[in-house]
């Protein structure tokens, strides 16, 4: 399995930012900037589907991609 399939799926997109959410909400104690902090690291996503041609798989393990390609 490539590395691309790992990192920049869309289920670890969603466990990344709950992950960091959660570090941040029990370190800093603040509520909102929690979420915040979730949806910038979730957003990553977005930007990457946006620009990444379709090569974005939802799950590690699923067979079909998603991409814009933009950049291209």
């Amino acid at each position: 399995m490539d590395g691309i399939a790992i990192s920049h799926s869309f289920m670890m997109a969603l466990m990344w930012a709950t992950f960091v959410g959660t570090v941040f909400m029990i370190r800093k104690k603040r509520t909102a900037a929690a979420c915040m902090m979730g949806t910038l690291v979730g957003g990553h996503w977005v930007l990457d589907y946006l620009f990444h041609r379709a090569d974005l798989p939802i799950f590690p393990w699923s067979k079909g991609h998603l991409g814009l390609g933009i950049w291209d």
